[in-house]
């Protein structure tokens, strides 16, 4: 097992396998489609384990069990553990159990980066990206040496996996420097530093959950495009973030994989994303609660707000009359439409000033961007209270359409 651990190729997926069996053997369930999230229950006790390659972190409502899954763990392989998550893969968690708050960052990591390339001195910036810039390949007489190219990348690196983690804010920045990453330029070089500059002054920032709340278990979300922003292929950017428990829990900013013909189009390729997204959550929600019921209330059954700030996306979903201008998208069209249908999505208008999703896809100014990554990341009480009462008033006219017959996926093949 330690060489094909550490030894061989196929080696992730020899581990994968070996771990698999041993959890199903002990009775353990796969929670959602990750592959990466078991589940084990025992009458009243719940148990849940996350697994990163070779790291686990586990949670039970039952000491004892706990202890038991721990033993019979440690009879099959080496076991390191500690009583308390604080510290997994880098990122710091901080639990208040009175205030039922736990927050995340990657502090400690951070400050090791900035180390690194010798910038934890450097004069902090509002923003990770010039507003309104727009990188290009680099020429010729731009292009840097290849040693200066293993540094960015290694700097990328780095800074993808904090963005993929605890910092949103740093997505859109790290998506724009990383198609550049094969040839870089000096242009490119001087936008990394840039980042550095900001995370100099944000290494504490990130993520924060409150345990009980106005939203309850609500997942809710905003998704956004930018249209042809790319100087050279002319590709928009997808991006969209998934809320629950009063924080962020899921994010991504994207070029996208093909050219948009219109500002509708590249939204409803973004808002296409985004659904399937609220697909895989919501699965991953309904195996954790139905086999824990003391967990669940009637919100997990409630269709998940998505906000969007184009109505021409809203038209399109609620119109089932083919056009000339969206017959080319028709798959996405009609995949969305049949999951706003069938009740498991309903989508909300959002004026473009309070789209959370603005400033992961595109560079936004000083105070554009804080009130966004602020809401985003740490959204105060006055935010939280706002969105559930445009959450509560989406889910009464929801409602209200089934009553009416509005759901009827039937009505499709018209």
């Amino acid at each position: 097992m330690l060489r094909s651990l550490y030894g061989l190729a196929q080696s992730p997926k020899n581990w994968f396998d070996t771990l698999t069996a041993f959890l199903i053997k002990l009775g353990c369930w796969l929670i959602g489609f990750s592959g990466c999230v078991y589940g084990y229950k025992r009458g009243s006790s719940l148990m849940l384990l996350c697994i990163y390659v070779d790291d686990a972190a586990i949670a039970s409502n039952d000491e004892s069990l706990l202890q038991e899954f721990v033993t019979e763990l440690r009879k099959h392989f080496d076991v390191s553990e500690s009583e308390d998550i604080k510290w997994y893969l880098s990122v710091h968690y901080q639990r208040d159990v009175k205030k039922g708050v736990t927050t995340a960052n990657q502090s400690k990591f951070a400050r090791s980066f900035l180390s690194l390339f010798d910038m934890l001195d450097a004069t902090p910036v509002v923003t990770p990206m010039e507003p309104h810039t727009h990188f290009e390949p680099a020429a010729e007489d731009d292009l840097a040496p290849s040693w200066a190219g293993v540094v960015y990348r290694c700097g990328l690196g780095k800074a993808q996996y904090l963005c993929q983690w605890t910092r949103p804010d740093l997505a859109y920045t790290v998506g724009c420097l990383a198609l550049y990453a094969s040839k870089p330029g000096w242009t490119h070089i001087a936008g990394l530093r840039r980042l550095l500059q900001y995370l100099a002054g944000t290494a504490a920032f990130g993520i924060r959950w409150v345990r009980e709340g106005v939203l309850k278990n609500v997942i809710y979300g905003d998704v956004d495009a930018s249209w042809a922003d790319c100087p050279t292929t002319r590709r928009g950017t997808s991006g969209y973030v998934f809320f629950m428990k009063g924080g962020p829990i899921d994010w991504k900013s994207k070029k996208q994989d093909c050219i948009g013909l219109s500002s509708v189009e590249t939204e409803y390729i973004a808002f296409c994303k985004a659904v399937v997204t609220i697909m895989d959550l919501r699965y991953m929600i309904r195996d954790l609660f139905e086999q824990n019921e003391s967990w669940a209330d009637d919100s997990i059954n409630d269709p998940t707000i998505l906000f969007e700030d184009s109505t021409g996306v809203l038209a399109m979903t609620r119109n089932r009359v083919r056009s000339e201008r969206s017959k080319h998208i028709d798959m996405r069209v009609l995949f969305c439409r049949e999951r706003v249908l069938d009740g498991t999505i309903k989508l909300v208008y959002c004026p473009t000033a309070r789209m959370l999703a603005d400033f992961l896809t595109k560079a936004l100014s000083g105070p554009a961007f804080i009130a966004g990554r602020n809401e985003t990341m740490q959204p105060g009480e006055v935010r939280l209270m706002e969105d559930a009462r445009v959450i509560a008033q989406a889910l009464t006219e929801h409602c209200q359409e089934v009553e009416d017959g509005v759901f009827d996926v039937c009505k499709l093949e018209d």
